[in-house]
């Protein structure tokens, strides 16, 4: 470890005669999660690296959570879950599975719903089922199936338990006739348990939410946004009955290019699952239409949960209950924090860590990683610092990296804050093709 939150980590797998060395540079936050992204360093024991070992030169980023309690047994998987799974299918084209599922603390995932996005090719609302074991006595592993109702398929899973409240799933069915290949999918994500008993309804969806979400075009460049949707009026006591008008403000950066958006939806909220219906509102003629950001979201507590796009980007991401709304500054962004881009759309986005300290008067530095898209190289242990500007009371605000700016890192960025520990930004750099969602969450330094 470097003392400022960041370290090392270094894994050997073996599979068979075969193995893989792989290498990761972490930031660490303050819950003990930890964002990481995968270089080729191998510099752990010597000033000088080794040949890297990995010869797939893979690359990535994600996320590691600390793995609470154990003895996990079909009992820890019971309740409500809310979820949403995103990958390629055959053809690498984008896709992504959201939805609702009750599990019984046995063995059975009984009927749920899914909206389901295959490169544009959506359903929704669709029937969903399936069964789930556990590896064993005081596993915190198990497997799962999925049967969806449109397309008529059954999808098989690994799970890990990181709570029972809180599991990654990965998808692990394969095509015997073709080494292992995918049948049809390549799909991972989140689920997450709703808080028991929780009976959804018209104002679940709080007044005032960051929604965040990713995509791909059809040019093949990513597709980021983040944005504020609530009621266009005075908030009332619910936002989604129907009838009553929200708006969502959002900034994307679609390869690229940069747009300021707004758009005008009502909604309505499943009482029995927590799905949430959009109904986008177009401005009227000669005004361009504006393609909806999200058609749908599945609701894992109040203010909380997924969205999922119907359109080909199959655009995901999350909706966040924002606190302290209405009420933003400079000050609001203070402390240290943890930097993490986990979700990765397409190929050539590189990967980005580090860890940041905010002195509450618009100013941040600490030190950076980044590793470049090829996987092939990596620029570590640099230094950083920004100043910011222009935060709104609705906790927009702009960030401009000082010269030089770190290797891979925006020199402008757009942000959101959810909350004064966690904050929701994009680049804003013209022409800069691979943008990326990126997360600042809380570390302890």
């Amino acid at each position: 470890t470097s003392g400022d939150g960041r370290g090392v980590m270094q894994l050997t797998t073996v599979a068979g005669l075969q193995s893989v060395t792989a290498e990761y540079d972490l930031a660490l936050e303050s819950d003990g999660s930890v964002q990481f992204i995968q270089n080729h360093d191998y510099n752990l024991t010597s000033t000088t690296p080794p040949t890297n070992p990995d010869t797939f030169v893979t690359h990535g980023a994600g996320v590691m959570k600390p793995v609470l309690g154990g003895g996990f047994s079909p009992s820890s998987f019971s309740g409500n879950y809310a979820f949403e799974f995103t990958g390629e299918d055959a053809n690498k084209k984008p896709d992504a599975l959201a939805g609702f599922v009750h599990a019984d603390g046995a063995s059975a995932l009984t009927p749920g719903t899914a909206d389901f996005n295959d490169a544009g090719k959506y359903v929704g609302a669709e029937l969903l089922s399936g069964e789930f074991s556990v590896s064993g006595s005081g596993s915190n592993v198990g497997a799962a199936e999925l049967t969806l109702e449109n397309p008529q398929v059954t999808l098989l899973f690994e799970y890990v338990f990181i709570t029972p409240s809180d599991l990654y799933f990965i998808e692990v069915d394969a095509n015997a006739n073709a080494a292992n290949a995918p049948t049809l999918y390549r799909l991972s994500g989140e689920m997450i348990l709703q808080p028991p008993n929780t009976q959804f309804s018209s104002s679940s969806l709080a007044p005032g939410v960051v929604a965040t979400g990713s995509g791909i075009d059809t040019g093949g460049s990513a597709i980021v946004s983040a944005g504020l949707f609530g009621p266009t009026a005075p908030a009332p006591a619910a936002t989604c009955d129907g009838s009553m008008q929200n708006t969502f403000s959002w900034d994307r950066n679609d390869g690229g290019a940069l747009s300021p958006l707004s758009l005008s939806a009502t909604c309505t909220v499943n009482p029995n699952n927590g799905r949430v219906a959009f109904n986008w509102i177009q401005p009227p003629a000669p005004a361009p239409s504006v393609t909806p950001p999200f058609v749908a979201a599945y609701l894992a507590g109040p203010g909380e949960g997924f969205v999922i796009s119907g359109d080909a980007t199959v655009t995901t991401g999350l909706i966040e209950l924002q606190t302290g709304g209405g009420a933003f500054s400079n000050a609001s962004v203070s402390g240290a924090y943890a930097i993490g881009a986990p979700f990765i759309e397409e190929p050539a986005v590189n990967n980005l860590a580090g860890v940041v300290v905010a002195n509450g008067a618009g100013g941040l530095s600490g030190t950076v990683d980044e590793a470049d898209a090829s996987g092939a190289s990596q620029t570590l242990n640099q230094p950083f610092s920004a100043s910011i500007s222009g935060v709104g009371a609705n906790g927009r605000g702009t960030m401009t990296t000082t010269s030089p700016v770190p290797t891979g890192f925006p020199a402008n960025w757009i942000f959101y804050i959810v909350s004064p520990s966690q904050i929701r930004a994009i680049p804003a750099d013209a022409g800069g093709q691979h943008p990326q969602l990126i997360f600042l969450g809380p570390t302890t330094l």
